[in-house]
C-alpha cells in the first residue's frame, strides 16, 4: 500500500493488465474447475522454483482459489474430507495457530472443517522481551499430539513481523517431522521479508529437505502483487 494506505499495484502488474485487456484472443469461456493451468503452473514455480524435483515428478497439486483466505478454506475442507470427518464425528482435527496470529485463521479453520476441529495455540511472541519465542514454540510443538496440523506463516509473520532464522526453521522442521505433525503454510507476504520472492520461500525447501512427503500451502497475491480486489490465490 502507499502512504495513504491505498493499494499500490506494481507497474509490471498494470502493464500485464493492459496486455490482457488488449489481447484479441482473450478467453471468455469457462475455465477448468481447478483454475487457469498457466496460473497454477507459475504458482508452483514461484513457491518451489522451476527446477524443483517435486514439480518434475508431478507431485504438487494446485487449485486456484479466492485469495489466500479462500485457499485456507479449501485446504481445511480437504483435510476434513481426507480425515473422513462428519458433523457427527467425535474425533476432531487438532489445529495449532501461533499466538498471536491473523485474527481470521481460527474462524477459517473452524468453518473449513465444519466445526470438526480443536484449535490450540503455540507460543510465538514473547511480550516482555518483545522478540520471537523460539524456545516456547519448539516446546509446544514437541508436546503436540501426532498428526496435529501446524499453521505456519511462511514469512513476514502477521501480526508480529518476527520470523524464525534459517537455523530455527531447520529445528522447527526437524521437531515437526519427529513428532509426525502436518505443516500448513500460509503464504501471504512472499517477497515482503527479504525483498526477494525466491529467498522468502526458503522455509519450504527446508521442510522438503527434512523429508516431509506432504504439506499444504495457501498462497495469496493480494499483498505481493497489490491485487486486493482480484481475490487471487491458490
Amino acid at each position: 500500500r502507499n502512504d495513504d494506505a491505498k493499494p499500490m499495484p506494481l507497474p509490471s502488474v498494470l502493464e500485464a493488465e493492459q496486455r490482457v485487456k488488449n489481447d484479441p484472443n482473450y478467453n471468455f469461456e469457462y475455465l477448468p474447475i481447478d483454475g487457469i493451468p498457466a496460473f497454477k503452473r507459475l504458482t508452483r514455480q514461484l513457491l518451489f522454483g522451476k527446477e524443483c524435483e517435486l514439480l518434475k515428478e508431478g507431485r504438487v497439486a494446485t487449485a486456484q482459489a479466492l485469495g489466500g483466505t479462500g485457499a485456507l478454506r479449501l485446504g481445511f475442507e480437504l483435510l476434513r474430507i481426507g480425515s473422513n470427518l462428519s458433523n457427527e464425528s467425535e474425533t476432531k482435527l487438532v489445529v495449532y495457530c501461533s499466538e498471536p496470529t491473523w485474527p481470521n485463521h481460527q474462524k477459517v479453520a473452524h468453518d473449513g472443517t465444519r466445526g470438526n476441529v480443536e484449535i490450540r495455540t503455540y507460543r510465538y511472541y514473547e511480550k516482555e522481551k518483545k522478540c520471537f519465542d523460539f524456545e516456547g514454540m519448539l516446546e509446544d510443538l514437541n508436546a503436540a499430539p501426532k498428526n496435529s496440523i501446524i499453521l505456519l506463516h511462511l514469512c513476514a509473520h502477521n501480526p508480529t513481523g518476527y520470523d524464525p532464522s534459517t537455523e530455527e526453521w531447520r529445528k522447527i522442521a526437524n521437531s515437526m517431522k519427529a513428532n509426525q505433525l502436518f505443516p500448513f503454510f500460509d503464504n501471504a507476504y512472499q517477497g515482503f521479508c527479504s525483498g526477494s520472492l525466491e529467498t522468502d520461500s526458503f522455509p519450504l525447501h527446508i521442510f522438503l529437505n527434512s523429508g516431509f512427503d506432504e504439506m499444504m500451502i495457501s498462497c495469496s497475491y493480494s499483498k505481493s502483487l497489490g491485487l486486493y480486489n482480484e481475490r487471487c490465490g491458490a
